[in-house]
């Protein structure tokens, strides 16, 4: 088998860079044949995993973060090309939700000898994604992360900026249809998780399965400031259930439409608009998981 291996260099602060030769050194010791692709910034990697298909390559490993894994994701829906991950990554929540190993060695070991299977996609406004979306508040911290990293301010986590902009958000008043049913609710955060944690591991969305051919949803309704932090933080555990404020649905379609945009990000690339339409593929792509 063929194997194309895409890096982001610019994964963990550009720590991931470091780990190219140890790739590269690991693959040959495995003897191998593979092609090595070094991104060059945003959507390079759909080039690159393009090419990787073009010439053959039976599976593409995308070593990076989960901004990586969705474009290449985008590349293979459909495909008998397989996925595999290394997750090198700030986040890395598509591996954690396949537990998948977080070592280097080990990671690429699994990436090159596990078999594959189906799983299924998302798509919001024509965008794919394969873990999550976040529309809200969720969102408005993603935004954040990304004016910081143009800026070139280092963020070691997340959890910082989640803290740093719970008392700046406004919740937004949302139409939302769910499967055909319309509500309205004052929003704070609306998770849509086809696998179960975002952001570095909240467990948001913590029933979803990645092949069950539906959307796991959280909705998290408005609330006073002093009830935020200890909603939020019950999120890392899975625990926000209890909270009346919150209720979870499982769907194959949500839209969710506002009179002004509401930040919102996809496996952790953001967006801004009235309205999002998102949808459900049932076993539209490979990725290597036992």
């Amino acid at each position: 088998m063929q194997y194309g291996v895409i890096i982001n260099p610019a994964a963990q602060h550009g720590k991931a860079r470091l780990r190219i030769k140890d790739i590269e050194q690991y693959l040959r010791g495995q003897q191998k044949p593979f092609k090595i692709y070094i991104t060059k910034g945003t959507g390079h990697a759909r080039e690159c995993a393009r090419e990787a298909v073009k010439k053959g390559c039976r599976r593409i490993i995308a070593a990076g973060g989960d901004g990586l894994v969705n474009e290449i994701a985008g590349v293979l829906i459909n495909k008998t090309v397989s996925l595999g991950v290394v997750p090198i990554g700030t986040g890395n929540d598509f591996a954690r939700t396949l537990k998948m190993p977080m070592q280097l060695h080990d990671a690429l070991s699994y990436a090159i000898t596990k078999p594959d299977r189906l799983i299924d996609t998302g798509i919001c406004n024509n965008q794919v994604f394969i873990n999550c979306i976040g529309i809200g508040y969720d969102g408005m911290v993603a935004h954040e992360l990304y004016r910081r990293r143009i800026q070139g301010k280092r963020t070691i986590s997340y959890l910082p900026i989640v803290l740093s902009t719970l008392r700046a958000y406004n919740e937004s008043l949302v139409t939302c249809i769910v499967d055909g049913k319309k509500s309205s609710e004052l929003l704070f955060l609306c998770s849509i998780g086809n696998g179960k944690f975002a952001g570095g591991g909240f467990k948001l969305t913590p029933e979803a399965e990645i092949d069950d051919g539906h959307l796991d949803i959280c909705l998290m309704r408005a609330m006073p400031q002093s009830k935020r932090l200890p909603a939020v933080m019950k999120t890392m555990r899975g625990k926000h259930g209890i909270l009346s404020a919150v209720s979870f649905y499982t769907a194959k379609s949500i839209t969710l439409i506002s009179d002004t945009p509401i930040p919102a990000h996809f496996d952790g690339e953001i967006m801004k608009h009235t309205k999002y339409v998102i949808k459900i593929r049932p076993r539209s792509l490979r990725v290597v998981s036992c």
